[in-house]
């Protein structure tokens, strides 16, 4: 399992940006070629953050031109469940997919939190 995350939740989305910044500061220069990060804000809520990225930091396998597919993920409050199926799946695909991939986090107020993943389909 090469993919892993961290996960931030604050009060306010300043504070997640930042330390979201922290982090990917934080990695060594080849997973920094690797992280992903997405951002959410809910009303009434906590803000939270995650980054995404390769722990071994392998070498760029190249852009892929294919279409793209999505997989998305949701929870009500398992936030911690929530990351660990998208890394889950993240580490899943072929090594150029999980390059290549892209997420989104929403969290809206009375809704479930998801995050979507699109990555090529090859």
């Amino acid at each position: 399992m090469a993919w892993t995350f961290k996960a931030v939740a604050k009060t306010q989305a300043g504070e997640v940006e930042t330390e979201l910044l922290t982090l990917i500061n934080d990695l060594t220069d080849k997973q920094k070629e690797t992280f992903k990060s997405s951002a959410s804000d809910m009303k009434g809520g906590d803000a939270r953050g995650i980054i995404i990225y390769d722990k071994d930091g392998r070498d760029f396998q190249g852009f892929s031109t294919s279409n793209y597919v999505m997989k998305t993920y949701k929870t009500n409050t398992d936030y911690e469940n929530l990351y660990n199926e998208v890394v889950n799946h993240i580490n899943s695909l072929t090594l150029k997919q999980a390059q290549n991939a892209r997420t989104v986090f929403t969290n809206a107020q009375a809704h479930d939190a998801t995050i979507a993943i699109y990555y090529p389909a090859s």
